[in-house]
């Protein structure tokens, strides 16, 4: 079951999480995501152990290695204060890998479910349907963009919009304001031929129409 955070994610993107998860772990790393997602890193290696997403890019493991023991970890996370990301550094693993070690050990995780963007305010106050709306719609700024202005993370920028009722922009025009170009969401029947006809993927068609191959899934449901 998905928690509530993993479902305003999924809104902002527009996308089942699993879907988005799988296909960027396969070129970007947690961290990234993570920063992109405006969550914890702690938080989304809970996602991917959670949804039961493998990762392909791992670092390889070093010859003869074993887990290291309760003591040890306990040694290097809580007396030493080593992050997640250094003790996976330290052991050449995946930091999902010391996530599932800690849990395994019954060991309470550091800023569970906090940002780990710097610069977030979390007491940024919602800056009202007025100014959302000039900077949104007349300014043309981005979720992304609008969360920078104020220093809070993009989910929050989602959240103030949804309270104040401001409509976002559909895919395909935002990648009309993202791009500086006019874009056109194509007809169910070219839609038909490419993906079904010439077999062709979601990758190849976004390229045709310049756009985001996020738009391009939203086209196709």
């Amino acid at each position: 079951m998905k928690t509530t955070l993993m479902s305003e994610v999924e809104n902002t993107l527009n996308e089942p999480i699993e879907q988005y998860l799988k296909r960027e772990l396969r070129k970007n790393s947690i961290t990234t995501i993570s920063k992109r997602l405006g969550i914890a890193v702690q938080t989304l290696c809970e996602w991917i152990e959670k949804l039961n997403i493998s990762i392909s890019k791992k670092p390889q493991t070093p010859p003869n290695f074993k887990n290291p023991g309760k003591e040890v970890m306990k040694a290097l996370y809580c007396a030493k204060g080593d992050s997640q990301q250094a003790i996976a550094i330290k052991y050449g693993v995946h930091q999902a890998t010391v996530s599932k070690w800690l849990r395994n050990y019954n060991m309470a995780t550091k800023f569970k479910g906090k940002s780990n963007l710097a610069g977030v305010n979390s007491e940024t106050k919602n800056p009202g349907k007025t100014v959302l709306t000039k900077l949104y719609y007349e300014k043309s700024m981005s979720q992304r963009e609008i969360a920078i202005k104020y220093g809070v993370k993009q989910i929050t920028v989602y959240r103030w919009m949804r309270a104040c009722g401001i409509t976002r922009r559909s895919r395909t025009a935002a990648q009309t304001v993202k791009r500086g170009i006019s874009v056109e969401k194509p007809t169910k029947n070219v839609l038909v031929t490419l993906y079904v006809d010439k077999q062709m993927n979601g990758y190849e068609i976004c390229n045709i129409f310049s756009v985001d191959n996020s738009t391009v899934i939203d086209w196709l449901k």
